[in-house]
């Protein structure tokens, strides 16, 4: 047992993001992560439209969020003394009838996504399986990490969305052309210098001054 836990602190500390100095926060997070949600749709074609928006509001009920994130009650999971859905050592998602690994039962006998009310660690069978600790190394992300950088969920005006989209596809182009010539070395890396150069010219300001009239809305809110 302390070979593994050995390990698994090894393996810990391997799995925070390199940083310039010693001590110092790594910025790179998935904090503030603006999600844009999962949409859904009843088509005209539709043979029971009631049917289908009763289906939509029951996966936004208590029994729809358990059955989304757990998957059916008995063969997938139960419920513990406090209340909380999870997956026993005999359940489907563990012991798959068919022979399938955890990575495929995930999606066969629950929904990963959709709904979007979420249950994220704890419906995840690959989290909270016996003796696995990635649990743990996304809670040291989540220490680790400066999430100060992150952008919120930040909205644009009518009129900044039509130019940031604008600017941002032109910015992006450049961007990955110059990227992908330093990379495969047929640019020096110092080419760099000429890529922002040419983003000025282009309108990065504008674009940056864009983001940050959004940027301050959201904060004054």
């Amino acid at each position: 047992m302390e070979l593994l836990e050995a390990a698994k602190q090894y393996r810990l500390r391997r799995s925070v993001e390199p940083v310039l100095n010693e001590g110092d926060k790594s910025a790179t997070t998935y904090r503030n992560f603006k999600r844009t949600g999962i949409s859904a749709a009843i088509t005209t074609q539709s043979k029971n439209v009631e049917a289908a928006m009763a289906w939509l509001d029951f996966n936004y009920t208590k029994k729809g969020w358990e059955l989304l994130n757990y998957g059916e009650y008995g063969t997938v999971h139960l419920i513990d003394e406090e209340g909380k859905p999870y997956y026993h050592k005999e359940s489907y998602i563990y012991n798959d009838p068919d022979g399938q690994p955890v990575a495929v039962a995930l999606n066969k006998y629950r929904r990963h996504s959709w709904a979007n009310i979420r249950d994220e660690h704890n419906s995840n069978p690959l989290i909270v399986a016996e003796g696995s600790y990635s649990g743990d190394i996304r809670q040291l992300w989540t220490d680790n990490m400066d999430a100060s950088v992150a952008m919120p969920p930040i909205s644009f005006t009518t009129e900044e969305a039509s130019r940031e989209a604008e600017l941002g596809n032109q910015l992006s182009t450049l961007r990955n052309e110059y990227f992908a010539k330093i990379i495969k070395g047929e640019l020096p890396v110092d080419a760099y210098d000429r890529f922002l150069s040419e983003a000025q010219k282009m309108g990065l300001e504008e674009f940056l001054s864009i983001h940050q009239a959004a940027l301050d809305r959201y904060n004054n809110r």
